[in-house]
């Protein structure tokens, strides 16, 4: 529990591991009468005006870490991570209040609006107190770099994940964990008519990306796309990542082996062993 992870910490008894999961804004593209939701250059604006580190800080006790791309750093690639195979860093781990004010002016001109006060958007999460934190967090972030409030919405989870299906919402904190060790577990979800790509979202050069990553047997060529897939997804698509999460643990000093994984079981106590105990 997060109240316990700093005594851990200064015990010198927390461990720490990424559980898979991801977690992003994504924005509802085909919302009828807020413009906004699909420009590009105002979503990016979004995703400049977060301060990552921050909203870990705040929220999540500093445990993860921002997400400055798409993909998850674990996932293999051809020979290495993908990650390591293909560095990019699309968003900054700090706000960058400049270039997220350079991205809204280039959206308010294309949206013909003056006053980015003008512009409301509800921002849909689950009903928990920490969600209630995530979300005033970031409602203090995008009022204070982009002058526009957040209208905060909060629904029991499966109402979210019902009003997600049904595309009625405005913004989403949403999440994504791994299926197998591989980014096209994380790429394939935006292709146009994605079961869940509920984003209304679509783009002819990503899905044809996907398409080619999923049938060529070249693998270099492969990973290639989806590369090429995730830079597009960031550039032009419908979310904005946060951050990559961690998760807190601790175990005895006796107890080796124990593996905490991203993928596949999740304690795998296979390798398990106590040490000096009958």
């Amino acid at each position: 529990p997060p109240d316990f992870v700093q005594k851990l910490k200064d015990e010198g008894k927390a461990l720490f591991y990424y559980d898979g999961a991801e977690f992003y804004f994504q924005f509802n593209v085909k919302r009828p009468g807020k413009p906004w939701l699909a420009n590009e250059n105002f979503i990016r604006a979004f995703g400049f005006a977060i301060d990552r580190e921050d909203w870990i800080k705040a929220v999540l006790g500093g445990v993860s870490d921002p997400a400055t791309r798409y993909v998850l750093p674990l996932l293999s690639g051809v020979e290495k991570k993908f990650v390591e195979e293909y560095p990019y860093e699309f968003y900054p781990r700090k706000a960058d209040p400049a270039k997220a004010k350079e991205y809204l002016d280039k959206a308010l001109k294309e949206l013909k609006i003056s006053d980015p006060s003008k512009i409301k958007i509800e921002f849909l999460t689950d009903d928990s107190s920490r969600a209630k934190l995530m979300a005033e967090t970031i409602q203090d972030m995008i009022k204070k770099n982009l002058g526009i409030e957040l209208v905060i919405k909060q629904v029991p989870f499966k109402q979210r994940l019902e009003l997600m299906n049904k595309s009625d919402y405005d913004i989403v904190f949403a999440g994504w964990g791994p299926d197998y060790d591989d980014p096209m577990t994380y790429i394939d979800l935006w292709v146009t008519g994605g079961g869940h790509n509920n984003t209304g979202w679509s783009n002819k050069q990503y899905d044809e990306l996907v398409k080619f990553a999923k049938t060529t047997t070249d693998f270099k060529k492969r990973a290639d796309a989806m590369f090429e897939a995730e830079k597009l997804l960031l550039e032009k698509g419908p979310i904005v990542p946060v951050y990559f999460r961690q998760r807190a643990w601790t175990k005895k000093d006796y107890v080796t082996g124990l593996v905490r994984n991203f993928i596949g079981p999740d304690p795998d106590f296979i390798y398990a062993d106590v040490e000096g105990k009958n």
